[in-house]
């Protein structure tokens, strides 16, 4: 029997067609969802970064705000000016411009420091020296208690600054104490350490409490350092806190009674991704940085 022709098939070329157009829209469709795959990837990652350097924010401020007594060490002994704005064309290293404005100690303190080498906070009157800002004290005997020549008031920070605009350290620790309990006779102590690792920062947080503060015969930044030190060199993640940061400067303000904190986080995978903390920190205790004018004396000799 003939077939009418209202019932033929489709010819080759039509079905060829009808290939060749499934096929394009099946590659935009795979295009679209293999990007929309990477829009989420990067997404989350951003998202992972943020909510990271956000807690780091929250335990770092809230830590500093509470401080009886602060002292950082420097990792290179130099003062920096840090200038703010980033060339953002510069995807391989997105690091913030620091001007070299000179030389500090290993440690910078609290004015405050010269009381724990004696026994304690015990409000003895707090000298510096003009010249190189380091502290001393004199007790009730008439004792000389020094700082030592690596360790300067935060003061320093101030040196040739303008108005506001303290200097900065690139810190390897930051060491704080906290939530005193004067019946008790402790102290809260929090300590973050940053390891420099392949050109980021590895940041780890030691905490504890100091026993006996009204015979503490030292501030208790070695047994801190210890503590830190121990969860940064052992296995697994105890104790840290980010792996993504880029770059990290720390400043005090004595006179402001504020602290500076400027750090910028970045995801390994996605380099453009960064995250900028900047924070002016204002401390809850008036003398957490200084000591009260009537205990302090600034001039070179008693």
């Amino acid at each position: 029997m003939q077939l009418s022709g209202r019932n033929k098939g489709f010819s080759l070329i039509e079905l060829l067609v009808a290939v060749a157009v499934m096929s394009i829209i099946m590659v935009m469709v795979v295009q679209m969802m293999g990007n929309s795959s990477v829009i989420l990837r990067k997404t989350n990652k951003k998202l992972e970064l943020q909510t990271e350097a956000l807690e780091f924010r929250e335990q770092f401020s809230d830590i500093i705000m509470q401080a009886t007594y602060i002292r950082a060490e420097s990792g290179d002994n130099s003062m920096y000016r840090l200038d703010t704005n980033i060339d953002a064309s510069n995807h391989n290293n997105r690091k913030r411009t620091a001007l070299f404005m000179g030389v500090c100690e290993d440690s910078l303190v609290s004015d405050n420091y010269p009381n724990y080498t004696v026994a304690g906070d015990n409000g003895y009157d707090i000298y510096m020296n003009d010249d190189d800002y380091t502290l001393y004290c004199i007790d009730s005997s008439g004792t000389k208690h020094e700082s030592g020549s690596t360790i300067q008031s935060f003061r320093k920070l101030l040196d040739g600054a303008n108005a506001g605009e303290p200097r900065y350290i690139k810190p390897t620790y930051v060491y704080v104490r906290y939530q005193r309990n004067n019946a008790a006779k402790t102290e809260r102590y929090a300590i973050f350490r940053f390891v420099a690792d392949g050109g980021k920062y590895k940041v780890y947080v030691a905490k504890g409490t100091i026993n006996n503060i009204d015979t503490a015969a030292n501030d208790g930044f070695s047994a801190a350092k210890t503590a830190v030190d121990a969860k940064a060199t052992a296995a697994g993640d105890d104790g840290l806190m980010s792996d993504k940061v880029k770059d990290v400067y720390f400043s005090a303000d004595s006179l402001g009674n504020t602290v500076f904190i400027d750090m910028q986080f970045e995801n390994a995978t996605y380099i453009r991704q960064t995250y900028e903390y900047r924070d002016t920190i204002s401390l809850r205790n008036s003398y957490a940085l200084t000591v009260p004018p009537s205990k302090m004396f600034k001039k070179t000799t008693p």
